[in-house]
């Protein structure tokens, strides 16, 4: 059987007002690529930010609909 190591990654959900973590979702993926495409799935819901054990792996704005 082939094991695979997989990185433990967490990606919060940013509140707009506030600029706190309103939500964060625990995963594990491959590598930092894989971890930025599982997450870009929710780029629309506002600002996020990865991370991984070794820190800010990247972020993302949100929609520019922030009224």
């Amino acid at each position: 059987m082939i094991q695979q190591r997989l990185t433990f990654y967490r990606l919060h959900f940013i509140d707009r007002k506030s600029g706190t973590i309103a939500h964060t979702f625990e995963f594990h993926a491959e590598d930092d690529a894989a971890a930025m495409a599982f997450a870009a799935v929710w780029n629309e819901l506002g600002p996020m930010e990865l991370r991984s054990s070794c820190g800010r792996v990247m972020s993302w704005p949100g929609s520019s609909d922030d009224a």
